[in-house]
């Protein structure tokens, strides 16, 4: 029950994953014992948990003013690594985790390769990590996310199914078992975890944000509309909510809106391969077919695993009356033993010619 002091505050509020609630009695536990590394750890976990990148920052400094050791803790450098991520700061959470071991460090590391665009090795880090830590469930669930994106689901559905064996209620095995669904086509399924996740995790704008997601990929655009509305009310302001952004434009036809949202945001974007086909769909549309294309090959090049990809560039050639050149995009795909049915369609349409 609240009110019995920041101390009695914050535990009963980080019980019940209520954020704010706890963040806001913590940083009132450490003004109090501005000293106390479990409360200012606590703080800084809670802080991370919200996404907020520069108040986690400023609290580790705080922290390192008073004790000065910790700036050599591999526990304090990871915080200050995720903290850095959350600013967009990805080769500075690079350079401090250099030389410091660990699941967390890994799963940190490879995030950030990832954001780089260096795909092959976050793979690389997670799978070496995944060697060691098995069991542990952020990792497995990232890995899962990765598989996912890449269409191996198969693989991408043993990793979950490991995490939410090791932890059941994780938020973050949750997220990954509902974007599995989600890629899958089982969007019932995908709606029903995550409302769940909503009410264990009432706090959490990465639910918020994949709710939008499935609700948008439901059809159910005023909705969809509602949760991009809100969470920019809420100061939020990610490339994941940017995508949703567009696609939500995209769904009403606005493709100007979604050329517009994607050049806004053009570094972040960049190195999004999902966010790129969403700026080729814009172009095409826009009556920019040799743009579209351009940046359709440049996706493929440089994601040669990404099978959305090859599956959108092969449906443009086939637009255009480029049938052989189709077919050689189209064929990795061949080789894959799970296929969503729209791509096993294409592959019909182009065997058709």
């Amino acid at each position: 029950m609240l009110g019995q002091g920041p101390d009695t505050d914050y535990r009963a509020a980080l019980a019940e994953n209520r954020w704010h609630d706890g963040a806001a009695a913590l940083a009132a536990a450490v003004r109090e014992k501005p000293g106390d590394a479990g409360l200012a750890r606590a703080y800084v976990r809670t802080l991370l948990l919200l996404g907020d990148g520069e108040g986690a920052a400023a609290a580790i400094d705080r922290m390192l003013e008073v004790q000065p050791d910790l700036s050599r803790s591999p526990e304090w450098i990871v915080f200050a690594a995720e903290a850095d991520m959350l600013r967009e700061q990805e080769r500075a959470a690079l350079a401090s985790l250099e030389g410091i071991a660990g699941a967390d460090a890994a799963r940190v590391r490879a995030l950030a390769l990832a954001q780089l665009g260096r795909h092959d090795e976050a793979d690389a880090e997670l799978d070496a990590a995944l060697e060691q830590f098995p069991a542990d469930v952020r990792l497995n669930s990232d890995k899962a996310l990765r598989l996912t994106a890449d269409g191996n689901f198969a693989a991408a559905g043993a990793l979950v199914d490991r995490a939410l064996k090791s932890d059941a209620s994780s938020l973050d095995a949750g997220l990954a078992k509902a974007r599995l669904d989600e890629a899958m086509g089982n969007l019932g399924a995908a709606q029903g975890r995550l409302e769940k996740l909503g009410q264990t995790y009432p706090d959490s704008k990465t639910v918020t944000l994949a709710r939008g997601r499935v609700l948008l990929a439901a059809g159910k655009i005023d909705d969809a509309t509602s949760i991009v509305k809100s969470l920019r009310e809420a100061g939020i302001d990610t490339p994941e909510l940017t995508l949703l952004e567009a696609k939500v434009a995209a769904r009403k036809g606005k493709w100007e809106d979604v050329r517009s949202v994607m050049q806004a945001r053009e570094r972040e974007m960049r190195d999004v391969p999902e966010a790129q086909l969403l700026y080729a769909t814009a172009l095409q549309e826009l009556g920019l077919a040799t743009m579209a294309e351009a940046i359709l090959e440049r996706v493929v090049d440089r994601y040669p695993e990404y099978h959305a990809a090859r599956a959108q560039l092969a449906e443009f050639l086939l637009a255009t009356g480029q049938k052989e050149k189709a077919r050689s995009i189209i064929a990795p795909l061949r080789e894959l033993a799970e296929l969503p049915p729209p791509a096993r369609e294409l592959i019909v349409r182009v065997d058709a010619g």
